[in-house]
């Protein structure tokens, strides 16, 4: 496998045929079976460049007809996949064997078939190559034809007695990979050689869901004229017409339909065609379904309905032409999740407007009591905040654990949502069911700005959680310097007993934090104050 020096440059003058050049090569030197840069030998260039001379030559100087490159081609195989015929004739003469495997165990056979040289395919069955060999994968030569639209080609196989049916190692076979291509001829050629037509690949897939899958309308219309089965399940229960429907291939949708496929068959899931067309946002295709009758509120295993898929992922569009046709626009899934709240929870602010211009329920709450606007607020959907705060959202709703919007807003750091929920009437110290005021929620987590903004709306700065605890016991034990300075600013008391009655400085120094031990101890805190168990700062640090 060594490379030489004079193998390149013997290289071009192999490829281009110049026969005296090479001999004269060959005569001061060059070995014979040398190899060029990319692994091949001479003997592999001229095959491949259909040099027939140069082959010749190269057999009378020894060449090994049978060398291999790194990924274990011979020169036959390379000169079957350029289709050069005449060389492929004089290497079966010179020796080559007809059936060399090369490391994924592919033929001559199936690298001419591949691209689609019928003619070397024919001299290569002439000369005995096998015609259902299949290679690593299980792709045999008409498996490799069909899946490029090789009409030609397979039409030779299958009169050399190609096995139609013969399928890789996934099931697929060639009729089902000549149909997910597109390719109409083959598909029908593959038919009339008596293909099954409903056979399924491992995952339980047809040609017809595949050609469905892929908006091939001429190859669906071929293989439902040829009684291909239309409701066949794969297996997640999806259908041909659920294939098309969620890749927005209307006229296959439209064909299928015609055909009387089962509009309203639901997969393992729970969805429908429907439901598959909304969540993609085809709009079309949701409008062709409905004309259809297509059941419009059916829900799925989680009860998501079409309106909430397509509000979920901002299809404005699907939203409005389903609330046209009359879709529930209040229906709750398994959590009690409306479209207003996925919506929300998105960010799709056009999706909201218009929900709400339906009249969809404003404050609903879902299982754990949260609201859209609750939803918005935690996501820092500023727009969609507004949009609820304008329509009337009850700003101070509580969740089952004792959530606002404005506690979530300061809780994620959404600054922009929390100006805006303070300005439309949010109570800046309303608590949860912990006690955790909105600006306690924002000092610990480290949010500077949302905590400067709550105190310039006179949050109580020593307001305490059901533990005992203030924003500053809370920033200590987080390290939070700016935010304790910030609420040191704003008075906040540092010899405040909080939970065991430690006090923030007791915390401090619990954690070895120097900073802000300094920090304390500059606003006079009682460096002898006790905790329940008597320890002081020292006895903590």
């Amino acid at each position: 496998m060594a490379v030489t020096d004079e193998a390149n440059k013997v290289a071009g003058a192999v490829r281009s045929g110049r026969v005296r050049d090479v001999e004269l090569a060959l005569a001061n030197g060059c070995a014979v079976d040398s190899r060029d840069e990319d692994g091949l030998t001479l003997l592999m260039l001229a095959a491949q460049g259909g040099q027939v001379e140069v082959l010749r030559l190269l057999f009378e100087q020894k060449a090994t007809v049978e060398a291999k490159t790194e990924d274990g081609s011979t020169a036959l195989h390379l000169a079957a996949s350029k289709g050069r015929l005449e060389a492929v004739q004089l290497l079966l003469e010179l020796g080559a064997v007809v059936n060399s495997v090369d490391a994924q165990a592919s033929t001559p056979l199936i690298r001419a078939a591949e691209e689609g040289h019928t003619n070397v395919v024919c001299h290569l069955l002439q000369n005995g190559a096998v015609v259902n060999a299949q290679a690593n994968s299980g792709r045999a030569a008409l498996y490799r034809a069909a899946f490029g639209g090789r009409l030609e080609t397979a039409r030779e196989l299958l009169n050399y007695d190609a096995m139609v049916d013969l399928a890789n190692e996934n099931g697929a076979t060639p009729l089902t990979v000549a149909a997910q291509e597109g390719h109409t001829d083959v598909v029908r050629l593959l038919l009339e050689w008596k293909a099954a037509i409903d056979t399924v690949d491992t995952d339980g897939w047809t040609a017809l869901m595949l050609a469905a899958q892929n908006g091939h309308a001429d190859v669906v219309r071929l293989l439902v004229e040829w009684k291909a089965s239309i409701d066949t399940v794969e297996a997640d229960g999806w259908t041909a017409l659920m294939f098309a429907a969620q890749d927005g291939h209307t006229d296959v949708v439209r064909l299928l339909l015609e055909w009387k496929a089962s509009i309203d068959v639901a997969s393992a899931k729970g969805f429908t065609s429907l439901m598959l067309a909304a969540q993609d946002g085809h709009t079309d295709v949701v409008r062709l379904l409905l004309e259809w009758k297509a059941s419009i509120d059916v829900a799925s295993a989680k009860g998501f309905t079409s309106l909430m898929v397509a509000a979920q992922n901002g299809h404005t569009d699907v939203v409005r032409l389903l609330l046209e046709w009359k879709a529930a626009i209040d229906t709750v899934e398994a959590d009690g999740w409306t479209a207003q709240m996925v919506a929300a929870q998105n960010g799709h602010t056009d999706v909201v407007r218009l929900l709400l211009e339906w009249k969809a329920a404003i404050d609903t709450v879902e299982a754990d009591g949260w609201t859209a606007l609750i939803i918005a607020a935690q996501n820092g959907h500023t727009d969609v905040v507004r949009l609820l705060l304008e329509s009337k959202a009850a700003v101070n709703a509580k969740a089952s654990d004792g959530s606002t919007a404005l506690l979530v807003a300061a809780l994620f750091g959404r600054l922009s949502a929390v100006e805006l929920l303070v300005d439309r009437g949010a109570v800046v110290d309303l608590a949860g069911s912990d006690g955790f005021t909105p600006l306690i929620a924002a000092a610990q987590k480290g949010h500077l700005e949302v905590v400067r903004l709550l105190l310039k709306h006179d949050a109580t700065v020593n307001a305490k959680s059901q533990a005992g605890d203030t924003a500053l016991h809370y920033t200590a034990r987080t390290g939070q310097t700016d935010v304790i300075r910030l609420l040191l600013e704003h008075g906040a008391g540092v010899n405040v007993g909080g939970s065991n009655n430690c006090s923030p400085l007791l915390i401090a120094a619990g954690f070895g934090n120097v900073e802000i031990i300094e920090l304390l101890l500059d606003q006079e805190a009682s460096i002898d104050a006790q905790d329940d168990d008597g320890d002081t700062a020292l006895h903590q640090a």
